[in-house]
């Protein structure tokens, strides 16, 4: 995992997804561009699931 903010890596994310939604589409970058933001996607899951589990924690603290 990078030390990236989940900001970033949305940020990261959406200028991939905004390359592919543009008229400037190559072929042989496509390939890269999938994989960098098919990576980064799973990044983001996990970072989001490890913020979940904090909330769950924190909040089970506060139930108790």
């Amino acid at each position: 995992m990078s030390d990236k903010t989940i900001k970033q890596n949305l940020d990261k994310f959406e200028e991939i997804v905004a390359w592919f939604n543009s008229d400037d589409i190559d072929i042989e970058k496509s390939v890269a561009k999938y994989e960098a933001g098919a990576k980064l996607a799973a990044e983001i899951e996990q970072q989001l699931a490890s913020q979940k589990n904090r909330i769950k924690v924190l909040s089970q603290k506060f139930d108790d």
